[in-house]
């Protein structure tokens, strides 16, 4: 009898027993349920603010890319479009250093305004020095208006050619030093990039690089916008119409697709691929016969600069 009870004692406590695991574990379903409910809400709070612009960023949060501003429309400015800080594959992320200062972020420009025709052929990049000449050459035999984008690097390589652009009064802007995609560095890192070009134009070439800038690869963000307002840039400079001679298109196709400009546009080419100017001409001709003007983008946007032919 002793016996007896001793089992079913020991069977009461195990019954027991799985009624409390069974009580914690439901415990613990609903604290997930409840965390989760809670994530969810906060990132949903979070992706409101971004996108629907609801309270005001702190400087903090621009110079770090957490968060991107919306500058207000305009005809030539692009609305910041909301850019996540890139994957760090569950690293910490990179601290930022804090800026010296908060200027208004630099405007992010494709066009310039629609009401007049002109358009603005720019040239990216710089190397091929014998390429560059040949460009050059035809765009004052023209009498043509143009903008280039050369990188420190290019400069440095091609330094001769490069002087011959800058003595004829052609505008150089800023295309960074070395290339380097801007997206996702911090503010300092952007910004050495731009002060690294600026510095080599002035050595090499004995001139002043334009108030604006156009990012490798068109690639940008909100960090991009504000490194370019410390370094003085009026603008984030993109384009509208982009030629594609970068994927080494023959001549025609070239002309194609520059050919899609109308008021406004600003046309990108480059200066590696003798196909660009060898499409050059006819660029210019058809443009010239739909009564196009040539202008810098100085021109376009209202910036001061070198005009080679008024």
């Amino acid at each position: 009898m002793a016996r007896a009870s001793g089992a079913n004692a020991a069977s009461t406590a195990r019954h027991a027993g799985r009624g409390l695991g069974t009580l914690l574990a439901l415990a613990s379903v609903a604290v997930l349920i409840l965390t989760s409910s809670a994530i969810l809400a906060s990132r949903g709070a979070a992706t409101a603010r971004v996108i629907g612009g609801a309270g005001s960023p702190t400087p903090a949060e621009i110079v770090t890319g957490v968060v991107t501003t919306q500058p207000p429309q305009s005809p030539v400015a692009e609305p910041s479009v909301p850019i996540d800080p890139p994957p760090n594959h569950g690293l910490p992320a990179p601290a930022c250093p804090t800026a010296p200062s908060y200027p208004p972020l630099a405007k992010v420009v494709h066009h310039g305004p629609q009401t007049a025709k002109v358009v603005a052929l720019t040239f990216d990049d710089g190397w091929n020095g014998p390429n560059v000449l040949k460009i050059l050459s035809i765009l004052q035999h023209a009498k043509v208006n143009a903008t280039f984008f050369p990188t420190g690097q290019a400069i440095k390589h091609e330094t001769a050619a490069w002087k011959v652009v800058a003595s004829a009064g052609f505008p150089i802007a800023n295309h960074t030093y070395d290339h380097r995609e801007l997206t996702g560095l911090c503010w300092d890192q952007q910004l050495a990039e731009l002060t690294r070009q600026e510095a080599v134009v002035a050595q090499e070439l004995g001139i002043a690089v334009q108030p604006y800038m156009r990012p490798p690869y068109g690639d940008r963000d909100s960090v991009t916008q504000f490194a370019a307002a410390l370094n003085g840039e009026q603008a984030v400079v993109v384009w509208d119409i982009d030629t594609r001679d970068w994927q080494g298109l023959s001549a025609s196709g070239i002309l194609v697709r520059a050919l899609a400009g109308t008021n406004g546009s600003i046309i990108l080419m480059h200066t590696l691929m003798p196909n660009t100017a060898s499409a050059l001409p006819s660029i210019i001709a058809h443009f010239k016969r739909r009564g196009f003007t040539f202008v810098t983008v100085g021109q376009m946007l209202g910036i001061d600069g070198p005009v080679p032919f008024q």
